[in-house]
């Protein structure tokens, strides 16, 4: 009775273990690099997709602060509206694909620093010199918003931002925990093995063992699926779709989901047609080793 509530137990500490490993492990080689979000974003029509987002926001926006001026659009004539609008694009202008690329991937690069090297400050990139401001709203803006390089840490010191930023900024190092996490995961899985693989009666039983690398291999699939699902349905029509929220949401979740998508399908693939093969091939081994004994005593 015992014996089976370790086998079973130590069954279970193999599934554990190893789904928080591929959750660190992906979170290591894949959104703690900054290559690696840089190169997605870049690839297909991301940037463009953000921009639409950004424009018709800030479009929304300016169109919501004229009305609670007073503005009624329902009276304007057509010309008049052209006229806004035109103004609107006007001031939307720096919002296009080469300031939001160049804005996304400073930020990536800063953010992954922030959470990868302990003891560096969060800084975030904002380039207000390539943004058209007037320059009596310039000359009203805080000393640290006249600067590209706005230092979280300094303003939280300083009390210039609230107090829930010092939850933020407790990520700082986090990445290298994260990674500690995997390699102690990793450990533990290989243990658990080990040790249920003891319990089954060593080689010749591998396949009771390995039972439940295959059942993980069948969740990892499962879990890549869940993610296909997540990421087809964001991105579904995005090229119709006329919201800001759902433009950059259907824009960025495919690209932060895409990579991994493949990663787990691969891993989950290998885990369990690798456990098949060496379930069969030991299996194999060891009735071939018997019928032998068997066949030099008889």
């Amino acid at each position: 009775m015992m014996k089976n509530l370790l086998k079973l137990a130590t069954g279970a500490m193999i599934i554990i273990s190893y789904l928080f490993l591929l959750l660190s492990a992906t979170l290591s080689v894949q959104y703690l690099s900054a290559g690696f979000l840089i190169s997605n974003f870049n690839k297909g029509s991301t940037y463009t997709y953000i921009e639409k987002a950004l424009k018709i926001a800030a479009g929304d926006a300016i169109r919501n602060q004229a009305a609670s001026q007073g503005v009624d659009f329902e009276k304007l004539t057509t010309g008049e509206r052209a006229e806004i609008e035109k103004i609107i694009d006007n001031l939307t202008e720096p919002l296009n694909r080469e300031n939001i690329r160049d804005f996304t991937e400073k930020n990536i690069v800063n953010f992954e620093n922030f959470l990868n090297i302990p003891g560096y400050d969060l800084v975030v990139y904002v380039p207000i010199s390539k943004l058209k401001i007037n320059e009596q709203v310039y000359a009203n803006l805080p000393d640290y918003l006249k600067s590209d390089s706005v230092n979280i840490n300094n303003l939280y010191t300083e009390g210039v931002v609230n107090g829930s930023m010092g939850n933020l900024l407790k990520l700082n190092g986090m990445g290298r925990y994260i990674k500690l996490a995997a390699a102690f995961l990793l450990t533990l899985l290989v243990v658990s093995f080990l040790l249920n693989l003891k319990l089954q009666g060593g080689l010749i039983n591998f396949d009771r063992s390995a039972s439940y690398l295959m059942l993980s291999g069948f969740l990892t699939l499962s879990l890549a699926w869940l993610l296909k699902v997540i990421s087809n349905t964001a991105g579904e029509g995005l090229e119709l779709k006329k919201n800001s929220t759902e433009i950059l949401v259907g824009s960025v979740v495919p690209v932060l989901f895409t990579e991994t998508i493949k990663l787990w399908v691969v891993v989950g693939s290998t885990l369990i047609l690798s456990s098949y093969f060496f379930s069969y091939a030991f299996k194999n081994y060891y009735n071939n080793k018997l019928k032998s004994t068997k066949n030099r005593l008889s």
